[in-house]
């Protein structure tokens, strides 16, 4: 079952958490719970939650010298839907966005700079 991204237009409630001294937190995208940092560059996945899509993804990124600083992921269930918030250390190329989008496992790729 496709599920429509908040990123293709689709609408999605999120929730997040302002600590004392300013730091904020994403705490949920839809029905599914994260602990993320939105700062920096991000790449957000909406993925299908199985195995090796961290792998792949990870993978695509260092071989285009793209370095993670940071994965949160979160999933309503096990194989169910999982989604990811990336902070990486510089922005990463079209074309890794491009396969990634490409990719069976992956609903959505979308690359912000907060």
């Amino acid at each position: 079952m496709e599920w429509l991204s908040a990123i293709d237009g689709g609408s999605q409630t999120v929730a997040g958490v302002l600590f004392a001294g300013g730091e904020t937190r994403l705490a949920q995208y839809g029905d599914i719970r994260v602990d993320a940092r939105p700062e920096g560059y991000l790449l957000f996945l909406e993925n299908k939650d199985v195995p090796g899509v961290i792998g792949r993804v990870g993978t695509l990124l260092g071989a285009n010298s793209v370095n993670i600083g940071e994965w949160r992921l979160g999933r309503d269930r096990p194989g169910g839907r999982a989604v990811s918030f990336i902070n990486l250390d510089s922005a990463c190329p079209r074309q890794v966005l491009d396969q990634l989008r490409q990719s069976p496992d992956i609903y959505a790729a979308k690359l912000v700079k907060l």
